[in-house]
């Protein structure tokens, strides 16, 4: 199947209004203005919303503003994402009710990684999420994150009343399986095993969905129908037969330390792994949560996922015992609406912008098509302007003052305070008077780049009857699969039937599977590779995998109704940001209040999950008021 020229129109190439990439005809620039959400083809961090950041940091490109707006605002923020829109609300909340606000963003959609893929398939409403996935666990969320859920009307009763169709697996007999393809494989293969490959199935499955079955027998009666080299099939066999090592006797602080430092697939090559292919499909499990391979996989990490052949507890006191092991409470990851996080930011420009829809409640804001129009009108107190990139902040007498690019234009804005809740690597460029300290630090906080491509399919019948609803995929170009998560929201009803249209999610983490140990070096690696690669290439790719896994079930390519590629070079915060061992953390350094400007996201906190993008926006605002 190819992505017809229908599909483009739809908004496959369209990168902004009125602007198309290189080789389409001038009349695709007279088309209407897109609908950001419903645009198919390269998305995520799509052309335009990288190359004048990249100029600044990169070239040491300077811009010069020809356009001054008049009239001074109470608080510019930079970023529309969770923090940015959050860091918004709580102003309005917190500092002045009838502040005015102007919010920027370089993209062309808001919502930052928590962006929605809209799909009308042959005149069915499908959702999907471009990055952010679910709350995880707002049942957890404390201060800030939990008021505003509450506010913002979302109750987790919603989903403990059945939104979430727990059984939807079960009734399915889908399980979470393997997908060999490749040099490192003897042949193309499926198995519904995936679960056996960890210690822990709870903690893996919970990117599947609740209530995957287990499948086939145990990995350890099937090794020799895997399509494993020789090699590969003795050593596995080896390492389930061999008893689990305990920890070694070195004390909690030595224990830590060990595997805080040693690597996953140092540790299995210690214990005889060496194929490869057994290395790659060990790790699998993880490497979309982690961002790269097991080379540059903690033990720590590793444990912390119950990947095999890891020590138990063995030597250590109760307490590391304790801290080493996560506690398991049954399903938690099924707070997850259509367009995953999504709907969280749409509620808060909803408040903010309430011209963008006539919904009143969450469950009307899900399906609402917003008034895009309506996000930077001159009269409104809030308005939120897209495709606009910062490039120079600093502190003045009274306030601040800020020039962003959009278009041709460079435009010079002044406000009272700014908040900044977006990536913190830029701003070391964008505010150059910051403190070299604070610059530096800036520039030490990673992000993971990826890949979220979400497939419309006419049904999944071929699917359903491979028995696999979440798949890893330690040899091929996307290395997981999974079906949408099954929940009934509102008026969004998640068809049950494998007759019936559904999105799927291929993910694609760039980094290098071998041969690089060092995070950073693997994301940049990643980011370069990703940067590389078009559209078309991912299309080829989507279409060749989908028939090699779900080809022999019945798979034909007119399934395919559409596809949308999430592509993120700079993605979601990486936690390890937040190590110890310097001087100060990584992002406390990067957060500090510089004068009438503060700091959120979370790059502010080391963690990439929504209620730390919230809970640091909240810290934002609350600085601005002293």
């Amino acid at each position: 199947m190819t992505i017809t020229r229908r599909d483009l129109l739809n908004g496959a190439l369209i990168t902004g209004v009125g602007q198309v990439l290189p080789g389409w005809p001038d009349a695709l620039a007279s088309e209407s203005p897109p609908y950001p959400p419903g645009l198919q083809g390269l998305r995520g961090s799509t052309a335009g919303t990288f190359e004048v950041a990249h100029g600044l940091a990169l070239l040491g490109q300077t811009f010069e503003p020809s356009e001054h707006e008049s009239s001074p605002y109470d608080v510019v923020v930079v970023g529309a994402g969770i923090s940015g829109l959050s860091a918004a609300y709580f102003y309005r909340q917190r500092v002045n009710p009838n502040a005015r606000i102007l919010i920027l963003d370089n993209h062309d959609d808001f919502g930052g990684h928590a962006r929605r893929n809209e799909f009308d398939i042959d005149g069915a409403l499908r959702l999907g999420y471009g990055g952010t996935q679910s709350l995880d666990t707002p049942v957890d969320f404390e201060g800030a994150s939990a008021r505003l859920l509450v506010e913002l009307g979302i109750t987790t009763s919603l989903w403990d009343d059945g939104a979430y169709d727990v059984g939807f697996a079960e009734r399915h007999g889908l399980s979470v399986g393997t997908f060999f393809e490749g040099p490192w494989y003897t042949r193309a293969a499926m198995t519904r095993s995936g679960l056996a490959l960890t210690d822990d199935p709870d903690e893996v499955n919970r990117y599947a969905f609740a209530g995957a079955v287990r499948g086939d027998a145990p990995l350890v009666d099937r090794i020799d129908d895997l399509p494993l080299s020789d090699d590969g099939r003795t050593q596995l066999r080896a390492l389930l037969a061999s008893e689990s090592p305990g920890f070694p006797d070195r004390g909690d602080a030595g224990v830590l330390t060990w595997l805080e430092t040693a690597t996953y697939n140092d540790h299995l090559r210690s214990r005889g792994v060496t194929d490869p292919g057994l290395l790659a499909l060990l790790s699998t499990p993880q490497v979309d949560d982690m961002g790269y391979g097991g080379d540059a996989t903690t033990l720590f990490d590793a444990y912390e996922s119950g990947l095999l052949g890891l020590p138990r507890a063995g030597r250590v006191s109760w307490r590391l015992a304790a801290y080493l092991r996560r506690e398991s409470g049954g399903p938690s990851y099924i707070y997850h609406f259509p367009d995953g996080n999504a709907t969280v930011a749409r509620l808060l420009v909803q408040r903010l912008i309430p011209a963008v829809s006539d919904a009143s409640t969450v469950e009307a804001v899900l399906t609402a098509r917003f008034d895009y129009e309506a996000l930077d009108r001159g009269d409104a107190p809030v308005r939120l302007r897209l495709s606009s990139t910062v490039v120079h902040a600093e502190n003045t007498a009274d306030g601040v003052q800020i020039d962003y690019v959009r278009g041709s234009l460079c435009t010079r804005v002044v406000a009272r305070h700014a908040v900044f809740a977006c990536n913190h690597n830029a701003l070391a460029h964008a505010i150059p008077s910051l403190p070299d300290a604070q610059k530096a630090a800036m520039r030490a906080n990673l992000r993971v780049p990826l890949v979220y491509a979400q497939v419309a399919l006419r049904n999944w019948r071929a699917i359903a009857a491979a028995g696999n609803g979440y798949v890893h995929c330690p040899g091929s170009f996307f290395q997981f699969f999974a079906l949408d998560f099954p929940v009934n929201y509102g008026d969004y009803r998640f068809d049950r039937s494998p007759d019936h249209p559904i999105v799927a999610l291929l993910g694609r983490v760039p980094s290098p599977t071998f041969g690089v140990s060092d995070p950073s070096a693997a994301f940049r690696l990643g980011r370069g590779a990703l940067m590389g690669t078009s559209f078309a290439k991912f299309e080829v790719e989507v279409r060749a995998q989908l028939g090699a896994m779900f080809g022999p079930t019945g798979f034909v390519e007119d399934d395919i109704a559409g596809l949308t590629v999430n592509r993120w070079p700079h993605g979601y915060t990486w936690w390890a940001n937040r190590a110890p061992g310097e001087d100060a953390l990584v992002y406390k350094a990067s957060s500090r209040r510089f004068g009438n400007m503060t700091f959120a996201s979370t790059d502010a906190t080391g963690d990439p999950y929504t209620q730390a993008a919230v809970d640091n926006a909240w810290a934002a605002v609350g600085e601005l008021r002293t």
